[in-house]
């Protein structure tokens, strides 16, 4: 027989919980230190997450300085950024472009740029969320209704990764993209959280 030295946590979800109760005891020789029964009704949640990924060897740009260097998770280093604002009209109201590429033949619009001071701490290459959350049970099955936000753990250097997600064409100044994303997200789904 196994005779476990000791198990810091188990959990378990099964059908029949004094069967499997005990097999863990009977069996494999564990000791039922606590039960938790299934909740009934709505119960809360908050969740939280934060990461990031890269290949080998990839180098990324930082939107501040426009540097390419490696992956980069967080930076706490002050930077006075250059920041997109719109692009450059002509007297007649259309956009600057550069002249064509030789090769391409495509043109970039000239840009108008303004600085901004940057510091704190923030997520460089890394991306975070965090997030609220209600669970009930409906004919066996957790249904979900998750609200969450994304972050990068400061708000000026939100401002300046999505300065300029787009152009208006009318007025030719940038659209921020912050904004889009600071708002919450909404989701709804079925299935065991692990």
């Amino acid at each position: 027989m196994i005779h476990p030295k000791k198990v810091g946590h188990v959990v378990l979800k099964a059908r029949d919980l004094k069967k499997i109760e005990q097999f863990y005891t009977e069996v494999l020789g564990f000791e039922v230190v606590m039960h938790l029964d299934r909740p009934r009704g709505i119960r809360g949640v908050f969740f939280a997450g934060i990461g990031g990924a890269w290949f080998n060897n990839q180098t990324t740009q930082n939107p501040c300085t426009g540097e390419s260097a490696k992956f980069r998770f967080a930076n706490s280093q002050s930077f006075t950024c250059q920041v997109p604002t719109g692009v450059k009209l002509n007297p007649d109201g259309s956009a600057m472009f550069t002249p064509a590429d030789p090769i391409t033949g495509l043109q970039s619009p000239i840009l108008n740029f303004t600085t901004q001071n940057v510091s704190g701490f923030r997520l460089q290459d890394g991306r975070a969320s965090y997030g609220l959350g209600l669970e009930t049970f409906a004919l066996g099955f957790p249904i979900h209704l998750d609200w969450s936000w994304r972050t990068l753990f400061n708000r000026g250097w939100e401002d300046v990764v999505f300065a300029c997600t787009s152009v208006n064409t009318a007025t030719g100044q940038c659209v921020s993209g912050a904004a889009d994303w600071r708002k919450p997200r909404f989701a709804i789904w079925i299935g065991y959280d692990f």
